[in-house]
């Protein structure tokens, strides 16, 4: 094969990879330029939901089949004279609930899962598995993937309907390269892995998914044994691959390495249709070892086809002897088949093989072969460095190699090796990833945060209770690094949680599954409805806002800057002394106040923006008007400015009259010189405002002074007249929420610094959110003398949990690394196969569970107040 590969590792291009790493490759006994990474896996076998149950059960030596009485025989249909006779196979490997399957989660009604290939639902979910496994979200694998699948056929389905397994997992999971069902009979889980490293190896895909399943029904016991014949199980299990350089490079969890594979058929060497070939069985694995440069010595297991048969099994014996080294010429190969353990999976058999052997150089343990008394080849196997292991032991090579095989009785044969990473290339792995590469937009956080989504809350519930105990054992900023970076975060059933402390955390997580009230996370579910920004008036300033955010969001202070810039030079100065750093007091003066409390708003907006967020609707409170009408996009930066650092001068002079009166209606105003002056006031500003022009724009503006939509060409109609309304007339802020409401808003964004109006909202000082009905919830950018990364965090989680998708990956960065951790709980009460009634109902729900948005500032989560507000 050539020596330079597609986007990977040759021994002429080791570029992207660390210089430890490259040292540690150079240790590896074998050619690694076409080496494949397996980066993940799923099973589910016969008592065993799972790897981790799977590995335990290979270990322990269990044999997984299951004896049906005879009650339970009858109730499949079977007859009860086939019953009694001697050569009746009373032992199954059911899957419990096979038929079950998350309906919610694919997208599927119910009575479409229902008419579903029991096989596609299986494999949908194994495959959902091993990608989490793999540290991917399962539909934005941001790699070409390919599917290569192998499944049986089931009695009361078309044959061809099996051939749908790949494609359906292609199309339910966005997956774009190959889709491949295959069928090779026995071989064709072990084919799909030798397909999906040449698919790797060639640059077709850049990540591949290889397996098979077998489910059959009903799965009780109930065939005739025949000498010589096969009798075929239940299990499905999968594979995700990487080229090695590519999941070297990207820091992902290389499990075992597949250094090559080999595929070949028998062609006319066989006795006829059915019969296996010693020719064809050596020339596979000597191919599989000649491209890895490897001799059999360097092998330390055998995973066999195992035929169970008295012609197959020593004629797969007497392949392997020629092949491989005699007894006095190297170390012993162990030799075992996970058949002992399972039966004949048949199109999940190789996959069977494979799992097995991948865990056991993963582990450094080779399995007991069950049931091996004696080989019916006595003086071969003596002659061989093959053993039959009975029990466990531990496997202590540097590198661990093994090889399985499988074939088929049309002739076609497999053989892929498998090895352990060296302990040197392990370590270089070990490190944390640093922050991903972005920029300074986003207020960092020392603690870490979890984002969890499912498709039902009875899954979110249960994948709470598995973080729970997994924050036991595991580092707190690998599984939220894990979950960020290698879950799916856009599902609508969600939980957002701050990992401030392990103990605070696990508590909070075991909480919320045991359903009790807990006021530390937050949780929501539904689509999130339109976005209200809305920005608050005077008395919102305090010495420091904007510091912090200053330092940590780039766009932030480049909005800020550009608005104490409009000001002019002098005033731009004073602006900035006093944003960062005027006493109390002096920061109490209109001519400073207003403009601060307007930049800061507007420098808010464009944080948010820059983070991918976007109003459909802006309003504001008092002097917030202003902010509101730049964020919406009707006038500039530079026509606002100037015209609040004019208003803001004017109403200065004002309070300096005797007997002035600070309310902005002037009809409140009993002295008649202060009544004047208030008049010279707000004609000044009318012939200031009346040069504004306004341009259209797509965010609705709700005005508090009409407590309507306003749109460019109203304001355009008399600009001097709205303006001097704003300052004259009461605000209308009750009715302008209303309106909001009443437009479908849902979500209210506060921009101000001091959070007053997200606290009036909880107070429920409007009408529109003491309706019970109200589904209203406010989040407050930033907050009075609180450190801007701690509310933003804050806010962030709200919105999370709101239903908003934004760029989470990049806007809540961890230093933490891939590890294994808790997987998608699938809740298969939505969709049994055998139930009819709509199974999609929790992912087209529309409610907004506002108890997760509100602040945890003002109200713990289990709060009535959560829910609505009431008077």
């Amino acid at each position: 094969m050539d020596s330079v590969i597609h986007n990977g590792l040759s021994s002429n291009d080791t570029s992207k990879i660390g210089q430890d790493q490259q040292q540690a490759l150079a240790t590896l006994p074998f050619c690694y330029d076409d080496a494949i990474a397996v980066v993940g896996y799923a099973c589910r076998f016969a008592g065993a939901e799972n790897s981790h149950a799977f590995w335990q059960n290979l270990v322990s030596g269990r044999e997984c089949g299951l004896r049906s009485s005879c009650a339970e025989l009858l109730a499949t249909g079977a007859d009860a004279p086939i019953i009694d006779t001697s050569n009746f196979i009373n032992l199954g490997t059911a899957i419990p609930d096979a038929d079950n399957f998350d309906a919610a989660l694919f997208g599927y009604t119910a009575s479409d899962a229902a008419t579903l290939n029991p096989q596609q639902r299986l494999f949908l979910q194994i495959a959902w598995h091993a990608l989490e496994h793999a540290g991917f979200a399962p539909t934005d694998v941001p790699h070409k993937t390919g599917v290569f699948t192998s499944a049986q056929e089931v009695r009361s389905l078309p044959p061809e309907d099996r051939d749908h397994v790949a494609p359906q997992v292609a199309r339910k999971l966005n997956l774009r390269g190959p889709a491949v069902s295959l069928q090779t009979t026995c071989c064709s889980s072990l084919v799909a892995v030798h397909l999906a490293c040449e698919s790797l190896r060639s640059g077709e895909s850049d990540m591949a998914i290889a397996g098979g399943v077998d489910i059959s029904f009903p799965q009780v016991g109930d065939e005739l044994h025949l000498p010589g014949t096969l009798y075929s199980p239940n299990g499905a299990a999968a594979i995700v691959l990487r080229r090695l350089a590519d999941a070297l490079d990207d820091g992902d969890p290389v499990l075992a390495v597949l250094p090559s594979s080999a595929m070949n058929n028998d062609g006319a060497q066989r006795a006829g249709h059915a019969a296996l070939s010693v020719a064809g069985q050596r020339e596979v694995i000597s191919m599989a070892l000649a491209q890895a440069g490897i001799d059999s010595t360097k092998i330390g297991l055998i995973e066999a086809h195992g035929a169970l048969t008295p012609r197959g099994d020593p004629i797969e014996l007497q392949a392997l002897c020629t092949v491989f080294h005699t007894a006095d010429a190297g170390p012993p190969c162990a030799l075992g088949s996970v058949k002992g353990n399972l039966g004949f999976l048949d199109s999940a058999a190789g996959i069977a093989g494979m799992l097995k052997t991948i865990m056991a150089v993963e582990h450094g343990v080779i399995p007991p072969s069950l049931h091996f008394e004696q080989d019916n080849t006595s003086q071969q196997m003596a002659d061989s460095p093959f053993y039959v292991p009975t029990q466990a032991h531990s496997w202590n090579d540097a590198t661990r190699i093994a090889g399985i095989s499988a074939f088929n009785i049309g002739g076609t044969n497999c053989h892929v090796l498998a090895s352990s990473l060296p302990p040197a290339l392990r370590q270089a792995m070990t490190g944390s990833r640093p922050f991903p590469a972005v920029s300074r937009t986003t207020p960092k956080s020392s603690a870490a945060v979890l984002l969890l989504s499912t498709a039902s809350e009875t899954a979110l519930r249960q994948l709470a209770a598995a973080y729970a105990l997994a924050l036991e054992k595991t580092s707190s900023h690998d599984l939220a690094y894990t979950a960020l970076h290698g879950r799916q975060l856009d599902l609508p059933y969600r939980l957002a949680l701050s990992l401030t402390t392990v103990e605070d955390a696990t508590a909070a997580l075991a909480g919320y599954a045991g359903a009790h009230p807990e006021p530390l996370l937050y949780r929501g579910h539904g689509d999130p409805g339109k976005l209200v920004w809305v920005c608050s008036g005077e008395g919102t300033q305090w010495v420091g806002m904007g510091q912090s955010l200053y330092r940590q969001s780039m766009s932030f202070a480049q909005t800020l800057e550009r608005c104490f810039d409009a000001c002019g030079k002098e005033c731009a100065n004073q602006l900035r002394k006093a944003i960062f750093g005027f006493s109390g007091e002096q920061l109490a003066q209109p001519i400073l106040a207003q403009p601060v409390i307007i930049a800061f708003q507007i420098a808010m907006a464009a944080h948010w923006r820059a983070l991918g967020l976007e109003p459909e609707m802006v309003l504001g409170q008092g002097i917030g008007e202003y902010a509101a009408a730049v964020i919406a996009g009707h006038f500039s930066i530079e026509q606002i400015m100037p015209v609040v650092c004019t208003r803001a001068r004017l109403l200065q002079d004002w309070q300096a009259v005797p007997h002035y009166v600070a309310s902005q209606a002037a009809a409140a105003v009993p002295d008649d010189c202060a009544t004047a002056r208030f008049h010279e006031v707000t004609a000044i500003l009318s012939k200031v405002c009346a040069n504004l022009h306004a341009v259209p724009s797509s965010v609705r503006m709700i005005s508090s002074v009409t407590g309507a939509v306003v749109s460019a060409d109203q304001l355009n109609a008399d600009a001097g007249e709205h303006w001097c309304r704003h300052l004259q007339e009461p605000d209308c802020l009750g009715t302008a929420l209303q309106a909001a409401s009443s437009a479908g808003a849902t979500v209210f964004l506060e921009l101000g610094a001091d959070a007053s109006l997200s606290s009036m909202a909880h107070q429920c000082m409007w009408p529109v959110l003491a309706n019970p009905d109200s589904q209203a919830c406010w989040i407050a950018s930033a907050r009075r003398q609180q450190v801007a990364s701690v509310q933003l965090e804050q806010a962030l989680l709200q919105l999370y949990v709101a239903g908003f998708d934004l760029r989470w990956q990049e806007i809540l960065p961890s230093s933490g690394r891939k590890v294994q951790a808790p997987l998608y709980v699938f809740d298969t009460n939505t969709a049994n196969a055998t139930d009819a009634t709509n199974a999609t109902d929790t992912m087209t729900s529309l409610a907004l569970d506002t108890s997760v948005v509100t602040t945890r500032h003002l109200q713990p989560a289990n709060s009535s107040v959560e829910r609505r507000c009431s008077s």
